[in-house]
């Protein structure tokens, strides 16, 4: 089983960490193995970590020896059971985008509430003129874009299937992105 995400933009990766990470959904965690690839087209991939000490952690921390430049990255997991259902209930990614050398998570710099949510999200940004908002889902697919938000507009939730999701907002040159759970 496997979750790929589009970064929408390359950064050079340092370091990961994954929570609560398992087949199906249960109380057990029924990870066996969790591989992370990288890739600039989503075409050819590069293996960076294969974790197979995982002993029921529901935490995973992956720090890459040497950084590495992608735009793509896949968790690619292997648990006790067979299912077609994966679960990742929070990914915490760690690096510079490429370009400008500007941190992937400024998230002190916003505040999203109420998380998890079940009908409406609100975005505080401080000291900074919000552009653009995306909501992308755990696919990757884009699921919410606006261009022209403003501060403490609430942004509806309620029609999103039940999950783990990621807001970014693009303001200036920066690029700030924080994760939400969807009840």
């Amino acid at each position: 089983m496997q979750r790929t995400f589009d970064l929408q933009n390359s950064y050079e990766l340092k370091s990961f960490y994954v929570y609560d990470a398992g087949i199906k959904e249960t109380a057990d965690y029924n990870l066996q193995s969790l591989v992370i690839e990288v890739s600039d087209d989503n075409l050819t991939w590069k293996e960076v970590s294969k974790k197979t000490d995982i002993n029921n952690d529901n935490i995973h921390s992956i720090i890459l020896k040497d950084p590495v430049e992608a735009k793509y990255i896949c968790f690619r997991m292997v648990g006790s059971i067979a299912d077609d259902n994966v679960r990742i209930y929070e990914i915490e990614i760690y690096g510079k985008e490429v370009s400008t050398n500007v941190p992937i998570d400024i998230s002190s710099e916003l505040r999203l509430y109420p998380n998890p949510a079940t009908d409406f999200i609100s975005v505080d940004v401080v000291g900074l003129e919000p552009a653009q908002i995306t909501i992308y889902n755990v696919m990757g697919a884009i699921v919410y874009q606006s261009n022209s938000y403003n501060e403490g507009d609430k942004i509806a939730v309620y029609h999103l299937t039940a999950g783990l999701y990621m807001l970014q907002m693009n303001v200036d040159s920066k690029k700030v992105i924080k994760k939400f759970i969807k009840y």
